[in-house]
């Protein structure tokens, strides 16, 4: 045990008044009498008191000296001193990817990441320092090197998951730039230990893992295609348990917004299951998997449903009964096409494939094959006993099709959809960048012309090999949206729009759904955005064993590598007792006039309240003038050198004036970083910023994140004012509402001009 604040010790000397007191109490000499009969009248005392008495030793004595002792000893912040556990300098990298958003936490995997870096903070020797670093889709640098407790449980209860994968590269970088040279420095990172051997390779040296997580219980969709055909579409959907017991869940498809079908289906333990629909005409189809499982991102899935539109065919060959009955069974197919005409598919039938077809084509009986299929012989009666799990025959009985005579194919490239033993009939696949379908046998040769499959299985060609119109584009959550150069608008699935300027930074991906995109001068489109796959995968890790150990180094002179864990609760906690018992026994003993007495009380019940206070201890804040000012300062590469320099000369002019006020600097760009936390250090420049965009927004929030709550708080954008306003205003006005003021100073390269908000 050691004691922080010795000097506290002195208090003893408060016992001296005790003792006095003690000393002076009134005394008169005892003397036995036969009766007080006689002194029921006097009023007065006729033998004299002894101001001075010797000091005789009583249990109140005791207990009022004692409660002196602890008095003191509490001043004295009483401590126990540990070997710390954590560098004087640790980096704590919070993985905040979309498994982390799995509810075997609190409330989440996220949420116990939060509780346990928190609580590992309190490891840190005394006068250490941390930094946060968040690992998402978008790794950045939310606490720089700061001793302030409450700054980081600020920042990391900021911290968002967003459905996408963690960089954890980049998160990597970003923590190693943070090393200080005069400093022992440790990483530590908390995370359910998704990490790829490569990621965990290039962790930092030594760096310590806590694990989150319990189980694994979790069935994603993890794949929606969708095939437009005449009358409707087709929609082929992948369902993964990733882990958990066999389970019955409701699939559930929306066309166009609207639920067109409602399915139970069952999905086995670590198994997967594919299954296609048939839906009505639409742009847009949706599929989610309701039920209950660890991990919501991933029971939706978003994707364009394509537009046959009018299509336009070329037919090749003589033998054309039957496949002119099918193209004019099938609405918005048009045949009758000049030489030379672009067409949208080709059908072969009985004649040469090109070596190096350009348009996507079905082939019958082509002499010699096509690209990918080889023909090298004849074969008789096949029987179509081989059925491929593909959406072309999907609910298709096969046993009633006859064939009389067929090639023999070598399959080089593509996939045999129907076939014989040692025969395949139909193969799917792809030549020279275009989609095919191959037929081994005429359809003169078969009863497939009669059969009620025919115009099922043509009219699916026909919509899996025609050109699509007005298919929405595909992101994945973490991707950012290609506008930046032209600028526009971007539109989410909550119907929130962000106006992009041309070299602003592009806005993120960081919701699925459908989002509209509006390029400046062009029609706007539509984009099917979803959570990547790879997050499904809950099992979590109790080790990473790929991280590297760190090297045997010596200690920096000045590292400091032990915390003091205080003992005053339990100080306060005994003096509370030793007082409550004092006050029973001078109770009892009472021998003083009643006001004396409750002045006496009244003296206790302020001790008590202030010891109350001591252990509770609440925040207080103060009505002072003390003014806490952020100065988030615009270094992107829209601000040109003298700018930077003019808005750093302005900042460094401002801070002169602070006098005893406290500060803290934020610089952006693309992304935002802490220069200076809050205090009264100097200013220095942030490391790291990516200067490629201007990101105001991004910069407001960071330095609201460090903003203490215990003054005035002020906020001073320092930009040239080129970021998008539509985002500026907004976070003014929300930042506003929580009572911090907010100063927009515009830099140009010759002049500083302040516009308050």
């Amino acid at each position: 045990m050691s004691l922080l604040l010795p000097a506290g010790l002195a208090a003893i000397l408060l016992a001296t008044p005790i003792v006095i007191l003690h000393m002076l109490t009134p005394r008169r000499p005892a003397t036995s009498v036969s009766s007080l009969l006689h002194w029921d009248g006097l009023k007065h005392a006729i033998t004299a008191a002894e101001p001075w008495q010797k000091l005789r030793w009583s249990l109140l004595l005791i207990l009022q000296l004692f409660a002196v002792a602890l008095f003191a000893f509490a001043l004295a912040r009483p401590a126990v001193l540990e070997e710390a556990e954590l560098a004087e300098h640790t980096v704590f990298i919070v993985d905040a990817s979309g498994s982390m958003a799995a509810i075997d936490g609190d409330p989440d995997r996220l949420g116990t990441a939060v509780e346990e870096a928190e609580s590992l903070r309190q490891e840190l020797p005394d006068e250490g320092i941390a930094s946060l670093v968040v690992a998402s889709s978008r790794p950045s640098v939310l606490v720089s090197q700061s001793s302030d407790e409450d700054e980081f449980t600020r920042a990391i209860d900021t911290i968002r998951t967003d459905g996408g994968a963690a960089d954890f590269e980049a998160a990597f970088a970003l923590a190693e730039s943070l090393v200080l040279p005069d400093r022992d420095t440790d990483f530590v990172l908390v995370s359910d230990g998704h990490l790829l051997e490569t990621e965990q390779r290039l962790a930092p040296l030594g760096t310590r893992f806590v694990p989150v997580g319990r189980t694994d219980t979790n069935r994603a969709i993890t794949d929606l295609s969708v095939n437009s055909g005449p009358g409707g579409l087709q929609a082929r959907i992948t369902v993964e348990s990733t882990g958990g017991p066999d389970a019955i869940q409701v699939l559930r498809l929306d066309v166009d917004g609207l639920t067109v079908l409602s399915e139970e289906i069952e999905i086995p333990g670590g198994g997967v299951v594919e299954e296609t629909f048939e839906l009505p005409s639409g742009t847009t189809v949706a599929a989610f998997l309701d039920g209950e499982d660890l991990l919501a991102y991933d029971n939706q899935r978003f994707v364009g449903a394509p537009a046959l539109g009018s299509l336009k065919a070329r037919v090749h060959g003589e033998s054309r009964f039957f496949i002119d009955q099918l193209l004019s069974a099938i609405p918005d197919v048009d045949t009758n096409v000049a030489p030379g005409e672009e067409v949208d598919f080709e059908i072969y039938a009985g004649v040469s494939v090109p070596a190096e077809p350009e348009t996507p084509f079905i082939a019958i009986d082509a002499p010699g094959g096509a690209p990918g299929v080889v023909a090298v012989g004849r074969i008789e009666n096949p029987i179509p006993t081989l059925v491929a799990d593909h959406p072309l025959l999907d609910d298709i009985d096969v046993s009633r099709i006859a064939i009389s005579e067929a090639q023999t194919l070598q399959v080089t490239e593509g996939e045999v959809v129907l076939g014989a033993p040692g025969a395949p009939l139909i193969v799917a696949g792809e030549a020279n960048g275009v989609p095919f379908y191959y037929l081994a046998f005429t359809l003169e040769q078969s009863n497939l012309p009669i059969d009620i499959a025919y115009p099922i299985m043509g009219a699916r060609m026909v919509g899996g090999l025609a050109t699509s119109e007005g298919v929405a584009e595909a992101m994945t959550v973490g991707d950012r949206f290609p506008i930046g150069a032209i600028g526009g608008r971007v539109t989410d699935p909550r119907g929130n729009t962000t106006i992009v300027a041309v070299g602003e930074s592009e806005p993120m991906a960081d919701l699925a759904g459908f989002w509209t995109v509006g390029p400046e001068g062009q029609e706007p489109y539509d984009v099917a955005v979803n959570v990547d796959t790879v997050e499904s995968d809950l099992a979590p890790r109790d080790t990473l064993p790929d991280i590297r150990p760190a090297p045997d180094a010596e200690p920096l002179a000045n590292a400091t590598t032990t915390i003091a864990r205080t003992l005053l609760p339990w100080v306060l906690v005994t003096l509370l007792g030793v007082l409550a018992f004092e006050l029973y026994v001078s109770f009892r003993s009472r021998g003083v006039p009643l006001r004396q007495w409750r002045i006496g009380l009244a003296v206790r019940a302020l001790i008590v309240g202030l010891i109350v206070l001591a252990l509770v201890d609440p925040p207080i804040t103060t009505g002072s003038g003390d003014v806490t000012t952020v100065f988030v300062v615009d270094v992107s590469d829209s601000m040109s050198d003298n700018a930077k320099q003019e808005a750093r000369a302005w900042v460094d002019s401002a801070l002169t004036e602070a006098r005893d006020n406290e500060w803290g600097v934020i610089e952006f760009g693309s992304d935002a970083r802490v220069g200076t936390p809050i205090g009264t250090d100097p200013y220095r420049g942030a490391r790291g910023v990516e200067a490629d965009a201007t990101n105001l927004a991004r910069g407001l929030r960071l330095g609201e994140s460090i903003l203490t709550g215990e003054t005035r708080q002020r906020i001073v954008l320092v930009s040239d004012g080129r970021g998008n306003t539509g985002d500026l205003q907004a976070e003014i006005d929300r930042l506003e509402t929580l009572g911090a003021v907010v100063d927009v100073h515009t830099i140009t390269a010759s002049s500083v001009t302040d516009a308050a908000i």
